[in-house]
Parts: C-alpha cells; sequence; structure tokens
C-alpha cells in the first residue's frame, strides 16, 4: 500500500504541486508577517512627528532665556524620531491625515515659567503633546515612550541654566562680602569719630545745664503774658460770630428778592417772544387777507353778472315748456294711425289666406282653377299690406309669403298635369305660408302695442311737463329775488370788509416793526437781573465764607487758649526738666564713650570674618561637570540577560508556533487522508501509506520555514540546533494531532483544529506576558501545545538557561498519543471495511463532512 500511495502521489503532479506550496506555508506565513515588524524600535527615526514652538523667550539673571528655541535645536540634532518643524495648523491636519503621529507644542510661556523657580509661587513648564492611538495605537504608546525621554532632557536643560545661575549668584556674593569688608573699615572710622565727637557732647552738656537755668525764668514770664492774649482773643470771637449772622440774614433775604426778580424778568421775556410771535402771524394772515381782496370784490361782480344770466334763463325755459306744452295739446297721433291701418289689412290678409287654406285642403286636380283664383286674392291682399308703413324685418316677411304664393300657384299648374308630387309640396308650402303670416302679425300686433303705449304715455309727458312750468316760474321769480339782494346787502359788505382787512394789515405792519426792539429789551433786561442777581449771590457767598474762615480762626484761637496757658506752664515745668536732663545726659556720655570703645573692637572681629568667609565663596567655582553632577546625579547602568536583537527575534517563537500549525491545517485540508489505493491489506499499511508523506512534510515545513527565515529576514537564534530539531518535534506533534482529528471527523475536524488554534492563539502568552493577560489566559496556559513551543523557541533564540526538557517530553508526548489513536482508527475502519460494515467515516461522507 505504502508504494502504491507513493506512486500514485507521484503520477499527479497537480497534488505534488500542492505538496509543494503546503511545504512552504509556514514559511509563507511568518516571513512576510515578521517582516514587517521586524525591528521597529530601531527604525523610530522614520517615525513622523511635528513639533510647534510658539515659545516667546524672557530675561533672566541679566541673560535672554529661550528654553524653546534651545529644545527645538536639540530635536533637530535628535534621531530617535523624525521631528518636522511645523505651525499648528499644520501640525493639527497633519495629526488628523496620518501624516504625523504625534504633535509636540512649546506653549508661548515655556521659558517665562522657566524664569520663575526663585519666585515665591513658581510656576511649571508645561510641553504639549497630542497622539491619535486610533490612526495606530502602538505608535502612540512608542510617542509617550520617546515624550518622557525629551521631557527628562528638558528638565537636566533647565536644571542647568538654573546651577548656572546659582553659581554665578556666588560671585556677586563674594562680592558683596568685599563690599562689607569694606564698609567694617569704614564703620572703624566713623566709630573713632564718634568717639572724638562725644567727648565734646561732654562739654556741651555742661553748658546746656547752664541754659536750662536761663529758660526756666523766661518761661515764668511767657505765661504772664499769653493769660493777657488769651482774653482778647476770645473778645474778637463773639464779635466775628454775631457779624456771620447778620451776613447770612442779609444772604437769606436779598436771596429772595433776586429769585423773585429773575422770575419776573423770565416771564416778562416769554410773553414778549409770545406777544411778537402773535404779531408776526397776525400780520402774515393779514397780508393775505389783503392779497385777496381785489380777487373776492371780482368774485363779486361775476357772482352778480352770475345771477343776472340765471335769471334770463329761466325766462327762455320758461317759454319753451310753455311751447312744448301747447304742442303736445294738438290733434291725433299719425302714428297711431298707422298703426290701426296695418292691423285691418293683416286681418283682411288672414281671411283669404284661410280661404286658400281651405282650398288646398280639399285640393283636387279639377279645382286647379279655384286655387289660383283664390291666390290672385290673396296677393291682392298681400299688395294692401306692402302699402302700410312696414319695417325692415316685415317687408323682408312679405317678400318671402308673396314668393311662397307664387311658388304654390306653379306647384297647382304641375298638379293639374297630373304629377302627384307637386301635391305634398303645396301642402307643405301652405304650412309654411301660415307659418310665415304668423310673424308678420306677431310683429305688426307688438307694434300696435307700443303705439297704445306711446298714447297712454302721453297723458304722463303733459303732467311732467306742467311740473317743470311751475318750477321754472319759481326759479325766474328766485332769480329776480337773489339779485335784489347781491346788489343792494352783499355787495356792500364785502367792500365794507376788504378796506377793513386793509386798515389791520397796514396797523400789524407798523407793529410788527417794533417786535426786534421789543424782544432785544426783554432779553437785556433778563440778562441783567440774573447777572446782578449772581453778583450779589456771589459776593453774599464770599464775604459767608472769609466770616466763616475768620469764625474758624478766631475759634481755633479760643479752642487753644487753654492749651496755649497750660502749655506755657508746661514750657516752665519742661525748662526745668530740661536742666536736669542736661546733668543727665552728662553722666549717660561718659557711659556712652565706653560702650564705642566696645563697638569698636566688635566691627574690628566682623571685618576679619567677612574677608575670610569671601575668600571661601570666590573658591565655589562650577564646570560643566559640577553642573552636571547637581541637574543629573543619578545615572542608570542597565544590563540585559540574554537580549534579543529585534521585534523579529521576539516575535519568531510565537509565529512559527502558528506557523507550523497552519501548515498542518493546510495539509490535512488538502490531502486525501483516509483514502487508499488498490486492496486494503491492513489498516496498519493503510495509516503508514499515509504517515510515509504525513511526516516527512511536516519535517520539511520546520525546515523550510526556519531556512527562509534566516535567508529573507537574517534570523539567527543563539541555539540553532536545538531550535532545528524543537521546531522539527513541533511540526510531527501538531500533524498528528491534526491528523488524527480529519482522520476521524473529517472537515468537522479541521474546524475544531481551527477554534482550538484561536484558543491557542489567546491563551500561549505569545505577545504580552501571562499575569497581564487575566485569570482565563492563566488557567488554560498549561494544556495549550502553542505554550510549550513558545517557551522552547523563546530559550533557543535568546540563548536563556531554560530547561527545554518539559517542552520536548510534552510534544513527543502529544505525537505519540495522537499517533497510537491515529493507528488504532485505522485498524477499527479496516476491520470494518472488510467486514462489509458501514464506518462512521461514511456516516460523515453521506452528509457532505467527510
Amino acid at each position: 500500500m505504502i508504494k502504491r500511495e507513493l506512486k500514485g502521489l507521484l503520477r499527479n503532479p497537480v497534488m505534488m504541486l500542492v505538496l509543494a506550496v503546503i511545504l512552504l506555508i509556514p514559511s509563507i506565513y511568518t516571513i512576510p508577517f515578521l517582516s514587517s515588524m521586524w525591528d521597529p524600535y530601531g527604525r523610530l527615526s522614520e517615525l513622523p512627528v511635528a513639533v510647534v514652538n510658539e515659545d516667546q523667550p524672557v530675561m533672566y539673571q541679566e541673560k535672554m532665556l529661550s528654553v524653546g528655541a534651545d529644545l527645538v535645536d536639540n530635536l533637530k540634532e535628535n534621531d530617535s524620531l523624525d521631528f518636522h518643524f511645523v505651525n499648528a495648523k499644520e501640525a493639527e491636519e497633519g495629526l488628523q491625515d496620518r501624516t504625523y503621529y504625534m504633535t509636540i507644542t512649546i506653549p508661548k510661556d515655556f521659558s517665562a515659567n522657566a524664569s520663575t523657580v526663585m519666585d515665591e509661587t513658581p510656576k511649571r513648564m508645561e510641553l504639549k503633546y497630542k497622539t491619535n492611538p486610533g490612526t495606530n495605537y502602538i505608535a502612540s504608546k512608542l510617542c509617550n515612550t520617546a515624550m518622557e525621554t525629551i521631557r527628562t532632557s528638558v528638565s537636566e536643560e533647565v536644571s542647568k541654566t538654573y546651577t548656572a545661575a546659582v553659581f554665578d549668584g556666588l560671585d556677586d556674593i563674594a562680592s558683596g562680602m568685599d563690599d562689607a569688608k569694606d564698609g567694617a573699615d569704614a564703620m572703624l572710622d566713623g566709630e573713632k569719630e564718634l568717639i572724638d565727637g562725644n567727648g565734646k557732647l561732654t562739654e556741651g552738656l555742661g553748658t546746656l545745664s547752664a541754659g536750662g537755668t536761663d529758660l526756666f525764668k523766661g518761661a515764668g514770664q511767657l505765661k504772664t503774658g499769653i493769660a493777657a492774649y488769651t482774653a482778647g482773643v476770645k473778645t474778637v470771637d463773639s464779635g466775628v460770630d454775631e457779624l456771620g449772622s447778620g451776613v447770612i440774614r442779609f444772604k437769606q433775604e436779598i436771596g429772595t428778592g433776586t429769585n423773585q426778580l429773575k422770575k419776573g424778568s423770565s416771564e416778562l421775556k416769554e410773553g414778549v417772544s409770545a406777544y411778537t410771535s402773535v404779531v408776526t402771524e397776525a400780520k402774515s394772515g393779514a397780508a393775505k387777507l389783503t392779497a385777496q381782496n381785489e380777487n373776492l370784490n371780482q368774485g363779486m361782480k361775476t357772482l352778480s353778472a352770475g345771477i343776472s344770466k340765471m335769471a334770463s334763463g329761466s325766462q327762455k325755459l320758461y317759454d319753451g315748456l310753455n311751447l312744448l306744452k301747447s304742442q303736445m295739446s294738438g290733434g291725433p297721433n299719425p302714428v297711431q294711425k298707422d298703426t290701426k291701418s296695418l292691423k285691418a289689412d293683416l286681418n283682411d290678409f288672414g281671411k283669404s289666406l284661410g280661404q286658400l287654406n281651405t282650398r288646398i285642403k280639399d285640393y283636387k286636380a279639377a279645382d286647379s282653377p279655384d286655387v289660383e283664383k283664390q291666390i290672385s286674392s290673396a296677393k291682392a291682399e298681400l299688395s294692401k299690406l306692402k302699402n302700410t308703413e312696414l319695417n325692415d324685418e316685415q317687408k323682408d316677411a312679405v317678400a318671402a309669403v308673396e314668393n311662397q304664393l307664387d311658388e304654390i300657384k306653379g306647384k297647382v299648374s304641375n298638379a293639374s298635369g297630373g304629377n302627384g308630387d307637386s301635391l305634398e309640396e303645396i301642402k307643405a308650402l301652405s304650412t309654411e305660408l301660415n307659418q310665415d303670416y304668423a310673424d308678420i302679425k306677431a310683429s305688426a300686433l307688438s307694434e300696435t302695442k307700443g303705439t297704445e303705449s306711446q298714447s297712454k304715455d302721453s297723458t304722463g309727458i303733459n303732467q311732467v311737463l306742467a311740473d317743470l312750468l311751475n318750477g321754472a316760474n319759481a326759479l325766474k321769480e328766485g332769480s329776480a329775488e337773489l339779485q335784489e339782494k347781491v346788489d343792494q346787502e352783499l355787495l356792500p359788505g364785502v367792500q365794507a370788509y376788504t378796506g377793513g382787512v386793509t386798515n389791520v394789515s397796514a396797523g400789524l405792519t407798523a407793529l410788527s416793526e417794533k417786535n426786534k426792539a421789543l424782544n432785544s429789551g426783554a432779553d437785556t433786561l433778563n440778562t441783567g437781573i440774573g447777572t446782578l442777581s449772581q453778583g450779589i449771590g456771589q459776593g453774599a457767598a464770599t464775604m459767608q465764607a472769609g466770616i466763616g474762615q475768620l469764625s474758624a480762626g478766631t475759634g481755633k484761637l479760643t479752642a487753644n487758649s487753654g492749651s496755649l496757658n497750660s502749655g506755657s506752664k508746661d514750657l516752665e515745668s519742661g525748662a526745668k526738666q530740661v536742666k536736669d536732663g542736661a546733668d543727665q545726659l552728662g553722666e549717660g556720655s561718659k557711659t556712652l564713650g565706653s560702650g564705642l570703645t566696645a563697638l569698636q573692637d566688635g566691627t574690628s572681629q566682623l571685618k576679619d570674618g567677612v574677608a575670610d568667609g569671601s575668600e571661601e565663596v570666590k573658591k565655589s567655582k562650577a564646570d560643566d561637570d559640577s553642573i552636571d553632577m547637581m541637574t543629573s546625579p543619578v545615572e542608570l547602568d542597565g544590563k540585559e540577560e540574554h537580549p534579543v536583537a529585534d521585534n523579529g527575534h521576539a516575535m519568531a517563537a510565537y509565529m512559527m508556533s502558528v506557523a507550523l500549525w497552519v501548515g498542518a491545517l493546510a495539509f490535512c485540508l488538502m490531502y486525501p487522508l483516509t483514502k487508499y489505493r488498490g486492496k486494503l491489506s491492513s489498516g496498519f499499511n493503510w495509516w503508514l501509506s499515509k504517515a510515509v508523506v504525513l511526516y516527512p512534510l511536516a519535517i520539511g515545513m520546520a525546515l523550510a520555514m526556519l531556512g527562509l527565515m534566516h535567508k529573507f529576514c537574517g534570523f539567527s537564534p543563539i541555539d540553532w540546533k536545538n531550535t532545528v530539531l524543537l521546531a522539527c518535534v513541533a511540526a510531527v506533534a501538531f500533524m498528528s494531532l491534526m491528523y488524527f482529528f480529519n482522520a476521524l471527523l473529517g472537515r468537522v475536524g479541521s474546524f475544531i483544529m481551527l477554534v482550538f488554534m484561536i484558543i491557542q492563539l489567546a491563551g500561549s502568552a505569545g505577545t504580552y506576558p501571562i499575569e497581564l493577560s487575566g485569570d482565563f489566559v492563566a488557567d488554560i496556559n498549561p494544556f495549550l501545545p502553542f505554550s510549550y513551543t513558545v517557551a522552547g523557541f523563546r530559550s533557543t533564540i535568546s540563548g536563556c538557561e531554560v530547561n527545554l526538557l518539559p517542552c520536548y517530553f510534552m510534544l513527543i508526548l502529544i505525537a505519540i498519543v495522537f499517533t497510537a489513536l491515529s493507528i488504532w482508527l485505522f485498524l477499527a475502519r479496516a476491520r470494518k471495511i472488510k467486514a462489509g460494515k458501514q464506518t462512521f467515516h461514511d456516516f460523515i461522507d453521506a452528509r457532505g463532512f467527510a
């Protein structure tokens, strides 16, 4: 069965190609993935970061402090990240569109805050940065780490600036000590002069004691003179109070009078202004009335002439109405007469037409002469009708009737010749003839009714004419009376009115000419009264203020009289005390001389101490090394046990485990694991025919993966031997496990293995330490094959001294157990097949899961 399996495989180039691809699947899985993350920490200099410097330099210790610019200079030389120096807008846009992974902003008060270290309330320097974890979480974490390094660097630089300033201050202290030494010298000189002056002071105090006796005598005489002075001051103060009361009464009374005068003047000014305004308006109105006088006189003349014309017209109207009435009362109406004649003719024609219709109704061919005779009679009657007064419509209707009579006459002649159709046509024409006659008669009757209505209306017209005659007569008499009233009463009154308007206008013009002078006088009077009132008020106020000041002065003199008297007594007593004090000062001056000598000795010691301190401070000089020591006194001395070259080697253990698992899963999906060729000899041979392909391919996948990773990624573990051995053992263990479940459950087994791989990805601590992954991961970790492959590969890659025996033991155990289970499965399945029984594989194959 093994030979047949191998021959069948070699004869199937497609399957050989599939196996070749499966052989490379672990390499295909690991190399692209690890290449993309092989050494990201070594390429941080390519991670773009935006820097925005808004800092404004400030003066500190008489030097320009520009921490922001210094930081930018340092970052330009720093290759820890790819720094880009842009403005705020470009930085924000770049962070959003992933041009930059972080923005660093140096605020405008960065240097200003740095200069506050010695202030009472120092301000921290705030270096702002912004990341976008949603774009790339790992990149944001790397940027955060870099920012901590930058913060430490800035802190050290600022500390160096502070330390240098402190040492510079020591020079100022030394200089101050030198100045203190010079001051001590000056103090010694001054103290010597004080000692000399104290001797002179002692001599002067003796003289002061003698003068104190003379002062005591003069104080007694001064006391007597002050008593007489204070009595006179009291009398003056009383007179000033009376003067002040009189001024107040004067101010009140004169103020009341001037206020009344001002009020009357203002009212007079307003009255004059209103009066002149009214005169001006009246003058303007009178002028307008005068201008209309001529028009009014002319209008009266026109009115008189119009009334005369109206009287003449009313006479003519009366005469015309009399004439119309006489005409309306004359002989018979000719129109009425013509209408009666038309009605009589229509009746005659109707009778003749009735006879014709009777003839036609009983018509026979032999009767033709009688009918033609009757038609001629009707035409004769129609001729009478034509001679009557007809309108155009009636004339047309009569003509149509005459044509119809002629046509009937012609039809009658045809009928006498034996034409039967003419008889029916005659009857139809007779019907139309009757209809036309009816139309003529209706029109005539309508006019007759109109004529009768006109006859009735003539009576009403006569009544209206009678009323119009009465009105016209009344109009004629009223016009004559109106003419008399206008000539005798209205016209003389209008002439008197226009004469009066002219006289009023002349008088108002004369008044208007005095308006300006009247207004000007009122203004002058009002202004003068205001000035008078203001002057009187100011004078009274000035007098009152002066009296107040005088009263205050005399009051103070009076108030201080007691103090003055008391002071004179105190002066007398003080003079005695001066004498006694001068004696005491003499004794104190001697004591002061002793103290000044002791002070001189102390100042000499101070001078020597300050000089020594100045020398010590001058020795305290700082160089760059000492400043570095003070700003950064601690250094880190780190050491890595079993270092890993880069991130690719760190992730390789995890990805190699996943890759070998995926390779085994791909093989089981693509290779016919349960099909056999030829005769089934035994279950073991059946299994073995698959194993000779299965396990060599697993080992080949492991070796190809390691070789290609070394070639294309530079993969170089510390312990190559154990790395290769562990990869081969892991590949066989994974293939054994995968082979059993696929042979047992078909595609369901592949699905189970896929789910189990996902569980292993979570629980094998391949990326983060197991302590950081949660309790669930810690519980399942010992039971996952990946846990042992990841731990083993990490040991061989880094060279750390970890016991590999548990890893080998667990992987070999998995290989043995699941290989034995696979052999048992094939043996059991072979027995059932040979016995002709259905197997579980047949069951799942029938349901499409094999």
